[in-house]
């Protein structure tokens, strides 16, 4: 892989994952080998290093490029300089050179797959997805079942449209995190895709079990969006009146008020009108419980419109009305 230094990046040359290299044991048995270890600076590279870095920080990187080569040609398996090289390029707005310079660095340190996944986003953040998946494939090649770069071939599947790919991948991470919500978000919307929407349905419904469980409350919970996203299931599924159980019971712990779980027995979408006469004939309901704002008011308009076209689908016409109306009023207001 040549930088323009007169020599090429040893080891990833073709830059294709290939298995570990083999070499012969004193019994004629083979182990693994790769990319030799990055070795300590000696004390001409460190002052060299130094240098380089006092022109970095003066901004003068053209400087820093010409000492930081000369120290590769020295020894290429001084890491610093490699990572000091892809941050000169960087900084002269060259995303190639700088990625392929973060590259040399990383196959000094190839245990390490974080350093894989910085170089496979930085490949996606300029459009080379067969780059990232190639970063992606030697952390997993170096480090077997590293959730993160299953996370990342996943992604990468998602875009090249390989959607059974991806469920496979995503599935893998979620054997290290099977609450993970990203992996979670992923995994359903490719489901979606494929038509699986039962699979999708289930594995959203586990999740808002587990996370209305107290022990996992935390800074990490669904959101309204995963709720669309939900009830779309159920809709795919022609289950209209799951969708509107689901829907009522969700959109109420999201606004804090699960308590209230005596409105699962209402046949009507009251709970969402904008005011309380029709509440007030519920028993159990006490309008000084809770604010006003996390009735009517607090159910996103996205909802409301799934509320409705569920209740006009299994012939609810008036309700359906009822909150279409909720919905009007709100644009009016």
């Amino acid at each position: 892989m040549d930088l323009g230094l007169g020599f090429n990046i040893p080891i990833l040359d073709d830059f294709e994952p290939k298995g570990p290299r083999r070499k012969k044991g004193k019994q004629g048995g083979s182990k693994p080998t790769g990319p030799r270890k990055a070795v300590e600076p000696t004390g001409d590279i460190k002052l060299r290093l130094s240098t380089a870095n006092e022109a970095f920080m003066e901004e003068d990187y053209e400087k820093a490029i010409k000492i930081i080569s000369e120290i590769i040609r020295i020894n290429a398996e001084t890491y610093e300089a490699w990572m000091m090289l892809s941050s000169a390029w960087q900084e002269l707005g060259d995303v190639k050179k700088a990625i392929k310079a973060q590259l040399g660095g990383i196959q000094l340190r190839p245990k390490h797959p974080e350093g894989w996944l910085a170089v496979a986003r930085r490949f996606e953040e300029d459009g080379d997805f067969r780059g990232a998946d190639h970063c992606y494939r030697y952390a997993l090649r170096f480090v077997p079942g590293y959730p993160d770069a299953h996370l990342g071939k996943a992604r990468i599947n998602v875009i090249k449209r390989n959607f059974k790919g991806a469920i496979s991948e995503f599935n893998k991470v979620l054997t290290h995190k099977p609450h993970d919500l990203e992996v979670i978000r992923g995994l359903t919307e490719t489901y979606y895709f494929v038509k699986k929407y039962e699979e999708a349905k289930q594995l959203m419904k586990k999740t808002f079990l587990h996370y209305k469980e107290p022990d996992n409350y935390g800074d990490e919970m669904p959101d309204w969006n995963d709720l669309v996203s939900y009830i779309s299931y159920y809709e795919a599924l022609g289950d209209y009146s799951g969708a509107i159980n689901e829907l009522n019971s969700q959109a109420r712990w999201l606004l804090g008020r699960e308590s209230q779980d005596f409105f699962d027995g209402v046949p009507n979408d009251c709970e969402w009108d904008k005011d309380d006469q029709r509440r007030a004939e519920i028993p159990g309901f006490n309008r000084d419980e809770f604010e006003s704002s996390v009735y009517g008011e607090g159910l996103p308009m996205n909802l409301r419109v799934q509320l409705g076209i569920c209740r006009y689908k299994i012939g609810h016409r008036e309700e359906a009305l009822v909150s279409l109306s909720n919905l009007k009023m709100r644009f009016l207001d």
